[in-house]
């Protein structure tokens, strides 16, 4: 029997949406494979440029990238760039300069990276042993063929 009374007690399990006949469960919907996280600190970063390369999108999946978050926690006069690989090119979506030390720098939005593509994120303007992090999110879904 399907799911039609949105005050039943598993409604308040995750997020549901209407399909046209009845509720469904987000988590359940076909393509969707889960959150992607990651999260890259360097404790010891190398004076000047300092590049993280996240994770390769796997053959079958592509990933939307919702948020990504950066942070110096030494230097205020440092800058980040978040690129997202485009083959055979980087192309920026995101620039931005700390103005304060430990200010976190936040880009939110949607970029899709395809299979074999990735995220890159530079911070610039770093001193020897700064301490930096970065944190990327959004979702992985299927591709359909």
């Amino acid at each position: 029997m399907p799911i039609t009374d949105p005050n039943q007690e598993y409604f308040y399990r995750g997020q549901w949406i209407w399909d046209g006949s009845t509720w469904v469960q987000v988590g359940s919907i076909p393509g969707y494979l889960g959150h992607c996280l990651e999260r890259e600190i360097d404790q010891t970063a190398d004076a000047g440029t300092n590049t993280f390369d996240f994770g390769v999108v796997p053959a079958g999946e592509v990933w939307a990238i919702t948020s990504i978050s950066g942070m110096n926690y030494d230097k205020a006069a440092a800058y980040i760039t978040c690129f997202v690989y485009d083959d055979p090119a980087y192309y920026a979506i995101v620039t931005s300069r700390f103005s304060a030390v430990t200010q976190q720098i936040n880009w939110s939005g949607k970029v899709w990276v395809p299979e074999g593509h990735n995220i890159r994120v530079l911070f610039y303007n770093c001193d020897a042993n700064d301490t930096i992090v970065v944190d990327v999110t959004g979702y992985k879904v299927s591709v359909f063929t």
